[in-house]
């Protein structure tokens, strides 16, 4: 009966052994290293690439002919399909806010905007993290504006 308590006492360390010196190996086929170990790559974040609910502060890099000269610094806060615009100090034409509404493809980062009081603007977001990147910006008579951009809000 000791020899039987011996015998159990041993099989549980070492099938608990076994089991973790196995490990489960990954499905990358075998290149000489051992398996068990986890992957320690993680997915980079995800990129936002959803403008509701966030509020946006740009800085403008080049301008032509757009409202905001270069050097200003603006926010647009997003809702589901609205916009807040809040015009730079700089603005040439209204430090007045603008309301509009807005569609947006974040699978291309194109943006529409649809302006009461003025021209449509067309532009894509380039997401370089889940809040920062770039925008460019083209209105209909060849207008042009590029601008860094940071959430900060929402």
């Amino acid at each position: 009966m000791k020899v039987m308590k011996y015998a159990f006492a041993l099989l549980i360390p070492l099938t608990l052994a076994t089991y973790l010196l196995t490990g489960c190996g990954n499905d990358k086929g075998s290149s000489g290293s051992n398996g068990g170990g986890s992957e320690t790559n993680q997915p980079p974040p995800a990129l936002t690439n959803n403008l509701a609910g966030h509020t946006f502060q740009f800085t403008v890099t080049k301008s032509l002919n757009f409202s905001e000269p270069e050097g200003a610094v603006y926010t647009v806060a997003y809702t589901d399909a609205d916009y807040t615009f809040f015009p730079s100090p700089m603005n040439r034409e209204t430090t007045q806010q603008e309301v509009g509404s807005y569609t947006y493809k974040p699978e291309t980062g194109m943006i529409h905007y649809t302006r009461p009081d003025h021209q449509d603007i067309n532009g894509v977001f380039q997401f370089d993290s889940p809040t920062s990147g770039t925008i460019h910006l083209n209105g209909p008579e060849g207008e042009m504006e590029d601008a860094n951009f940071t959430i900060v809000g929402g």
